[in-house]
């Protein structure tokens, strides 16, 4: 009984053992990928974050004469309007961020007059500016000092606003008026507020930083910054400085925050369509938009560096996750066959029996209490029933022992007489008195002990002969 306890032990250690290397693989098959996937989104994450919002965001460009045709047309704030929202609706498949904006830019003039000494501070030649229209303006300003109202300004002469950075490097407030050299003649600006910005870090001041703070040309020896006309001032903007050196700007930024590694490709996928399908007509005039549109996207070279690099390192590591999977499944199996090898004997057993691994196990713990309740009834001295059940316990081990010896092949057979001898002998024995040898445990015909607990089964193994005996 202690060794078949041991073995069925040692069989479930086997079965917990297997559970858990089974689990393991489970674990590392789901961990493994995950793992990697994480890897390489923080790679991208990390490339896209270099770019800033603007570096991310599409840009969209063309002439203003492209638009206006000739003879040329102004462009109105609800043109301006409708093109960006026809442009966004193009760009329906990619993750815009919203925070989009439109405008115009001039190229740097230079300044004739109305700057401070501040301006010529360590440069050799006159401060330059360009002019610039943007929208929404508002939103994206903070108002400092002055107002956008352009009453009182002179017509002709273009009502601007300055950042407090660009007020201080050219010495400007509300009521300064600058003279620029553009190439239609002398033209005259009127500063009216100043401002802040609200988001410096957004693409509205970031798209071209000179507007928002100047900065020094070493190249050239002077300094540079912009001024934002006032948003009433868009027609005014064009009848200035309308002609080849006027350009229009588009600015969407997208949301690349949430998109993860296996995303990346789609992503690149998607915006290319879009920048490659702009449907935009230009005023009416029939001129097909990506005739004369530039539309860019600067993440785009960065995104195709990642994508072959991933390509590249998925090959070895699809190769490294095959490799553990096969490796997981022999082992798997090799456990499996080393638990059936060991449980051999007893599955051999069973199934010559013909009862399954439970009804073994069962029969095990009924024979187990059996055994028991004789030894108590046997050291309580003869009683009722005592010889019947000394003739089945006999009958039990005979029946055992023809199952030992059937383990032989003909010797299993030989010993079937035997053991029915045995079995009729036992009522002759049974008036109501042990058995001799019945404490001692006397091993049956032919030597071999009888294990306890198999009488039942052992007894139906033999077609009930043996059972009638007992009875």
């Amino acid at each position: 009984m202690l060794s078949a306890r041991w073995g069925v032990g040692s069989a479930g250690r086997g079965t917990v053992a297997l559970g858990v290397l089974l689990c393991g693989c489970v674990f590392a098959a789901v961990a493994g990928p995950a793992l990697n996937l994480h890897t390489r989104t923080q790679a991208l994450q990390q490339d896209l974050a270099a770019l800033g919002d603007t570096g991310k965001s599409v840009q969209v460009s063309v002439a203003w004469s492209a638009w206006a045709g000739n003879p040329p047309t102004n462009l109105t704030v609800a043109d301006l309007t409708v093109t960006t929202r026809r442009l966004a609706r193009s760009l329906a498949a990619t993750p815009l961020a919203g925070g989009d904006w439109a405008g115009l830019s001039t190229k740097t003039l230079s300044v004739a007059s109305g700057f401070a000494a501040s301006a010529m501070a360590g440069a050799g030649s006159s401060p330059r500016l360009e002019v610039v229209y943007r929208d929404p303006f508002t939103a994206n300003a903070r108002l400092v000092a002055g107002s956008y109202s352009s009453a009182g300004v002179p017509a002709g002469v273009v009502p601007v606003a300055v950042t407090t950075q660009t007020a201080a490097r050219f010495g400007l407030h509300p009521g300064s008026r600058l003279q620029l050299t553009a190439p239609s003649g002398p033209v005259e600006l009127d500063v009216t507020a100043i401002v802040a910005e609200r988001d410096a870090g957004s693409t509205f001041w970031t798209q071209d930083i000179t507007v928002g703070v100047p900065s020094f040309v070493s190249s050239g020896g002077y300094w540079v910054g912009g001024v934002l006309a006032d948003p009433g001032a868009l027609g005014l903007v064009q009848d200035t400085f309308g002609g080849p050196g006027l350009s229009m700007q588009w600015e969407f930024p997208l949301r690349l925050g949430g998109v993860n590694a296996d995303q990346a490709q789609r992503l690149a996928d998607d915006v290319g369509r879009a920048l490659a399908a702009m449907p935009l007509m230009f005023g009416g005039l029939g001129v097909a938009g990506d005739q004369v549109l530039t539309v860019t996207w600067p993440a785009a070279q960065d995104l195709s560096a990642f994508l072959d690099t991933q390509a590249a390192t998925q090959t070895v590591l699809l190769l490294l996750f095959v490799s553990m999977i096969v490796v997981g499944i022999a082992v798997i199996l090799v456990a499996s066959l080393t638990i059936a090898v060991r449980r051999d004997g007893e599955l051999a057993v069973l199934r010559a029996r013909g009862g399954s691994a439970a009804a073994g196990r069962e029969a095990d713990a009924a024979g187990h209490r059996d055994h028991v309740r004789a030894g108590r009834a046997g050291r309580g001295g003869p009683g009722p029933g005592a010889g019947a059940g000394d003739a089945g316990a006999g009958a039990e081990r005979l029946v055992g022992a023809g199952l030992g010896a059937g383990r032989g092949g003909g010797a299993g057979r030989a010993g079937r007489p035997a053991a029915d001898r045995g079995v009729a002998a036992s009522p002759a024995r049974s008036g109501g008195q042990p058995g001799p040898g019945h404490h001692g445990g006397d091993p049956v015909p032919g030597g071999v002990p009888a294990p306890p607990g198999r009488g039942s089964d052992g007894l139906r193994g033999f077609g009930g002969r043996a059972g009638g005996a007992a009875r």
